[in-house]
């Protein structure tokens, strides 16, 4: 999981430098589902909320090459999942080979 604070006026197509993990690095509001942490660490926006403070909490995912997400835009949203099962398989199949 990612949990990025950004200022309000951070728009898609929008890059800044921030620090993560003690580290300069591009951020980058890529489309309305995706951040995108330097060139291309991949973070699927999970959820998205703008604060009093003047600040929008975006809530993403693990990189997108370790997990799959799938969202399904609907009528007056969206909504977004993750596949559990393959997460698990994963896992599963990691263990095994240690």
């Amino acid at each position: 999981m990612f949990i990025m604070y950004m200022p309000e006026d951070f728009k898609v197509k929008d890059s800044r430098e921030v620090v993560i993990n003690g580290k300069k690095t591009q951020l980058t509001y890529s489309d309305i589902h995706t951040l995108t942490i330097g060139a291309s660490d991949r973070r699927r926006i999970l959820s998205r909320e703008v604060g009093d403070d003047g600040l929008t909490c975006f809530i993403c995912s693990d990189s997108e090459q370790d997990i799959k997400i799938t969202t399904e835009e609907l009528p007056g949203g969206s909504v977004t999942s993750v596949d559990v099962d393959e997460l698990l398989r994963d896992a599963q199949r990691k263990d095994e080979t240690k």
